[in-house]
């Protein structure tokens, strides 16, 4: 197995730059392939690298970073037959460092793999791969698994649930299962408890590489740990100092400048429902069932926040909740400064002093519950506060600024609070 290297540390603490520096040391030896949510954040890696490289005969102040990266990194193009994966089989044959997006590489190939095997290619991983997703019944229905599975086109491991397709039994392309084949085709989708089938990133796409670099924060609460474990990986934990990589430690944003809004009549809202196990009030599932009364309240505590309590405007403004539910919620003043609550590895809000996270998330029960059929525990809670540290952690906190954030779920509020508490006493020989 490849050489993987997990780089835990506080989002801005300087894992793009120490990228650039490894880059730049190991210039020449190897080849490159860098993998972030959106092409636009290789803006702030190209300034990165713009700080580290020295190019030949040319002065470092009169490039832009977009020629940079254009000199260092070649983006696959939607051209030609094939589009974009074609294009990156093309750029990798030809041993050229690539820059391409996570949506690209979950749909890479068997020949990508190939390729990238032959070469001397290191992966360098810019936050978490949504590495094991649900494969919804609309998708794929267990009838239809079966019917594939007696016509031998797929076979299914009485054991491990591992769905594997059979490349001697070809299929034709316009029958009537085969654009639900593509999901099997990598050998990367499991079957179990209750008919449920899921997805996982084929784990031969990592092991093609000589080395991984996966850039991170809370890596133990995140799903690729889990993964990782499943598949039996060995990672060497790492972390950032002084924009240096060292051995690791575990590290915490800096908190003093946050400020969460203890406003008891606007956090009401949030509060767990009588009768309720637990607290799923402004969950996926609550917006679903919400009345239009509910809606209307949760949009008019925003709209108090935002321009009453703080008076920001609208570039002050970061906001988030599920995307189904961006329009009800939106309102004067502040409907254009919303991001997806997944938005990860950007700093296009950095200048942003007033975060509103209206939503109470909780991992697809169809993913804890695979991991925990294998005897792989899943913090949910932790996952949870992962994702709302890196959400919250895009706007002016991230530059150690004063930030103001609304967090009315009184579970996710809970977690945060309790998180920073656990900053302050923290002791690296007697917590984990």
């Amino acid at each position: 197995m490849c050489k993987i290297h997990v780089i835990d540390a506080p989002c801005g603490a300087g894992k793009s730059y120490a990228m650039a520096n490894m880059i730049n040391s190991k210039l020449g030896g190897f080849n490159y392939i860098y993998v972030t949510p959106r092409l636009k954040d290789f803006d702030y890696f190209a300034n990165n690298l713009k700080k580290t490289f020295r190019l030949k005969g040319l002065s470092l102040k009169d490039i832009s970073d977009d020629d940079l990266i254009k000199s260092m990194f070649n983006q696959p193009k939607n051209n030609g037959k094939g589009g974009k994966l074609a294009d990156l089989k093309r750029l990798i044959t030809r041993k050229q460092n690539i820059m391409t997006t996570h949506a690209l590489f979950k749909i890479c190939d068997e020949e990508f793999a190939e390729l990238v095997k032959e070469r001397n290619y290191i992966l360098i991983l810019d936050e978490s791969l949504s590495v094991v997703e649900p494969i919804k019944e609309s998708e794929v229905c267990y009838m239809d698994l079966k019917a594939m599975e007696a016509i031998g086109i797929i076979s299914i491991d009485k054991d491990t649930g591992l769905i594997t397709y059979n490349t001697d039994n070809e299929y034709p392309p316009k029958g009537v299962h085969a654009k639900q084949l593509y999901r099997f085709k990598n050998n990367s989708a499991y079957i179990y408890k209750k008919k449920k089938l899921v997805w996982t990133f084929p784990v031969q796409f990592f092991d093609c590489f000589k080395e991984v670099y996966l850039c991170t924060f809370m890596f133990y609460a995140q799903l690729q740990k889990h993964y990782f474990d499943f598949f039996g990986f060995d990672y060497e934990l790492l972390t950032i100092k002084n924009r240096e990589i060292i051995p690791y430690e575990r590290q915490f944003p800096n908190f003093d400048k946050l400020h969460i809004c203890q406003d008891e009549k606007l956090n009401s809202i949030g509060d767990r429902e009588a009768g309720k196990k637990r607290n799923s009030t402004l969950s996926i599932n609550w917006y679903k069932y919400a009345t239009k009364t509910q809606l209307e309240q949760m949009s008019n505590n925003i709209y108090n926040y935002v321009r009453n309590k703080r008076k920001a405007p609208a570039n002050k403004i970061l906001w988030t909740t599920y995307s189904k539910y961006e329009k009800v919620l939106s309102g004067k003043g502040y409907t254009n400064s919303f991001a997806s609550w997944t938005t990860r590895s950007t700093e296009q809000y950095v200048g942003r002093d007033t975060v509103v996270y209206p939503i109470n998330v909780f991992l697809n029960p169809s993913v804890s519950e695979f991991f925990r059929q294998r005897k792989i525990s899943v913090d949910v809670d932790q996952w949870a506060l992962s994702e709302m540290i890196q959400f919250i952690w895009r706007s002016a906190i991230r530059r150690d600024l004063d930030t103001y954030v609304y967090i009315p779920s009184n579970r996710m509020r809970g977690l945060l609070e309790q998180y920073i508490h656990l900053s302050k006493v923290y002791e690296p020989n007697k917590m984990f």
